[in-house]
């Protein structure tokens, strides 16, 4: 059920359905299960992120790159450092999002040619 959560969580956001997507986040992240629980942990940062509260995000995100380095889920680690360097931006704090994502840019040895991968050196580009 928690990966059906996260899978519905994602593309109710991708098409700004925020409600929907808080709704599925919120039912997934109650099962506690360990492999999506960073994954769920990132999409509601994004939910607060888009709703305007950088604080709760910024909050939400770092639980979620804790759980991903605990269990050493690097692709996880990525998503969520991508997302955070984007919070961190809007704080006024993106040098500090920078350095971050650069060093798990730099754990990421396969998948270099995948999206989530791409995503994050555009953003990282855009921080400067």
């Amino acid at each position: 059920m928690p990966t059906f959560c996260s899978y519905l969580a994602d593309c109710t956001l991708s098409v700004g359905q925020l409600d929907i997507a808080e709704r599925a986040s919120e039912d997934g992240l109650q099962y506690q299960e360990r492999p999506v629980l960073a994954e769920l942990q990132r999409l509601s940062a994004v939910i607060a992120q888009r709703r305007g509260n950088l604080d709760l995000a910024l909050e939400r995100i770092n639980t979620g790159i804790a759980i991903a380095e605990s269990q050493t889920v690097w692709l996880f680690n990525l998503k969520s450092q991508t997302n955070r360097a984007e919070i961190l931006q809007a704080l006024g704090r993106g040098a500090q999002g920078s350095a971050d994502l650069r060093r798990a840019l730099d754990r990421i040895t396969e998948y270099i040619e995948g999206p989530d991968f791409k995503r994050a050196q555009k953003v990282l580009a855009e921080l400067g």
